[in-house]
């Protein structure tokens, strides 16, 4: 099957790259559009659409999906909870078949009613993460680590949680760093670490942090999984995605939303290494047979349960076998942009 790619920002070609490396791997013909000058004709037409826009859709767009005979996808960014659709008009938004996103309230009252059953998911993360198992947990230098934006005071149980931790006298390490829209308060303020260095942090770490941000649901919990160190999860029950059988409990640690038992647990497990290394060993090979992947080569089983939600478009799993296929997909796990 043929698909079309148009999409905003770098935040959606970020979310669109390894989208398209599945389809790909499964031999689906995909053509990212450049121009809308002329718009090929396809079984399906993928737009990434982002909230950082007040604005409608540019009436080349709209006009050229209005045109469009195929079935119309539109696949959105992570930190908001709520789909942009005051940026689609209504005629697009009752002719999309489907929106996607890497996840979605698991309160469906909070789904707009128009598209609740239009509604599927993406891959949950942006940026694939190597296997890193590192040592131990009881060999590890580092207790309890966390590094990140503040998130605004709408998010403060970043801020909140820190500071909680480091009353409780456990050794920490790490901080919030400063963005262009953000100070952190000036005692937890961290320089902002290269990817490379915050992941050595991790190796080193027998507890990771993973706090809600803007969205509930953070890269940490996958960057935590890769690295083997115990995943500290705040409650992520409001959400649903493509968790592929992840449980809490059985790769990873809940607390509640409050934080109200996050020293408890964390000391708990401190207290009890073994068992929090059978933990940390279940999730990081949960993380090893589904979400593990280089380039943009998606992982078969993640594939599979993302285009299972996506409902009512007859999609095909796997395309027509051709040379072509052939030698891209051999290619998949060393291209980091398509």
């Amino acid at each position: 099957m043929k698909f079309i790619f148009t999409e905003e920002k770098a935040r959606t070609h970020h979310r669109a790259r390894s989208l398209r490396g599945g389809l790909i791997k499964n031999y689906h013909k995909v053509v990212v559009l450049k121009s809308l000058d002329k718009i090929p004709s396809a079984d399906f037409w993928f737009h990434g659409i982002t909230h950082d826009f007040s604005e409608p859709l540019s009436p080349q767009l709209q006009r050229k999906m209005e045109e469009f005979k195929g079935k119309i996808v539109f696949f959105g960014n992570d930190d908001p909870m709520s789909f942009p659709l005051n940026r689609i008009p209504l005629s697009l938004q009752k002719k999309a078949s489907l929106y996607l996103r890497s996840c979605w309230p698991s309160d469906k009252e909070k789904i707009d009613p128009l598209i609740i059953d239009r509604i599927g998911f993406v891959n949950p993360f942006l940026k694939p993460s190597g296997l890193m198992p590192g040592k131990l947990l009881r060999q590890r230098n580092l207790t309890v680590s966390f590094y990140g934006a503040p998130t605004s005071e709408s998010c403060f149980n970043r801020v909140m949680a820190i500071r909680m931790i480091k009353e409780a006298g456990l050794p920490f390490k790490g901080g919030l760093f400063r963005t262009k829209s953000e100070v952190p308060p000036e005692d937890l303020e961290v320089s902002e670490l290269p990817l490379s260095r915050y992941m050595q942090i991790l190796n080193q770490t027998r507890f990771g942090l993973v706090l809600h941000g803007y969205n509930p649901l953070s890269f940490r919990l996958f960057e935590c999984l890769a690295t083997r160190c115990l995943a500290i999860v705040q409650d992520l029950s409001s959400l649903d995605f493509l968790d592929c059988g992840l449980k809490a409990g059985i790769h990873f640690i809940n607390v509640r939303k409050d934080l109200s038992d996050l020293v408890e647990k964390i000391s708990y497990y401190q207290q009890n290494l073994d068992e929090a290394q059978v933990i940390a060993d279940a999730g990081y090979l949960h993380f090893k047979n589904v979400f593990q992947f280089t380039g943009v080569n998606l992982p078969q089983p993640l594939y599979e349960r993302m285009v299972d939600s996506w409902k009512g478009i007859d999609l095909k799993k796997r395309g027509k076998l051709t040379l072509t296929g052939v030698i891209q997909r051999m290619a998949l796990p060393f291209i980091h942009s398509l």
